[in-house]
């Protein structure tokens, strides 16, 4: 087996390879991906207690001053939303002999590892990768969006809390920082959250709709993307595909993750905003 890479760092996310048996259970490696953020309070200008600002897809916003109470609120809920909605939820099993290992009491079982695909976030005042901006709009309803070739998000007060449908804005616009477009494909219109009857490109449907990339938190397949194309520079191997990564999932899902195998690799970066 040839030498593992342990830490990355890279302009987007930085990442931690790491192997460690669990109870002789064959998952015995970890992919962390590590985001380093910057939040930015947005208050009223001149000192005011409200006012309004350009924000993002917003023009002219209304906005409220912050309280202090409030912006360690934000900072924690956003942290914790973030890592709880996306770690921990898919594994990687490599298709090659690479990380075989022997377990078991005697040593006498062969098996090919789980890879857990972890997030970590890092909220730091410097040297971030991501740069989010958040203001308290004074009005019910704002656009969040994510631009991940600036890597810049704007975003609000109510981000970290659960929309009607379940979906926590906060772990949404963090699905477009790690490069997905909405389940139903790049836009803002109902076909691409797949809330929608049809789509041309994607069958939408209650399930798709679902998806944390179209309006719900379920994390698909599909989403392993980031940790397939990381995972293979750790073992020095730039060249083989992601496809080499099998992502175990249920019969149910295969319809889904399949509409999406075949999209741009994270590396790759979207040049539109995304909301």
């Amino acid at each position: 087996m040839r030498n593992i890479i342990s830490s990355i760092s890279g302009t987007y996310v930085d990442s931690v390879f790491s192997m460690n048996d669990v109870a002789n259970s064959g998952r015995n490696a970890s992919l962390t991906l590590k985001i380093k953020v910057k939040l930015v309070k947005i208050n009223p200008p001149d000192g005011a207690d409200t006012g309004v600002v350009h924000h993002g897809l917003e023009r002219n916003l209304p906005i409220q001053r912050w309280t202090n109470s409030e912006w360690s609120n934000f900072i924690r809920s956003f942290r914790s939303k973030c890592i709880n909605s996306w770690s921990n939820k898919l594994w990687l099993t490599p298709t090659h002999d690479r990380l075989v290992r022997t377990v078991g009491a005697a040593r006498d079982m062969t098996v090919r590892p789980n890879i857990a695909c972890l997030l970590d976030v890092r909220i730091v005042t410097s040297g971030s990768q991501l740069t989010c901006r958040v203001v308290r709009p004074s009005v019910d309803f704002s656009r969040s969006s994510m631009n991940r070739r600036r890597q810049l998000g704007h975003l609000d007060i109510y981000d970290v809390k659960p929309k009607p449908s379940g979906q926590i804005p906060v772990a949404h616009e963090l699905g477009h920082y790690l490069g997905y477009d909405h389940v139903g494909g790049r836009g803002n219109g109902d076909d691409n959250y797949c809330t929608s009857a049809t789509n041309p490109s994607v069958v939408c449907n209650p399930h798709s709709a679902g998806d944390i990339m179209g309006s719900g938190m379920r994390v698909e397949e599909w989403h392993a993307r980031a940790w397939q194309n990381r995972v293979a520079r750790h073992l020095g191997d730039v060249s083989h595909s992601t496809e080499d990564w099998n992502v175990p999932q249920s019969a149910r899902d295969r319809y889904v993750a399949s509409r999406h195998r075949r999209a741009p690799i994270v590396s790759s970066p979207a040049t539109a905003n995304m909301a």
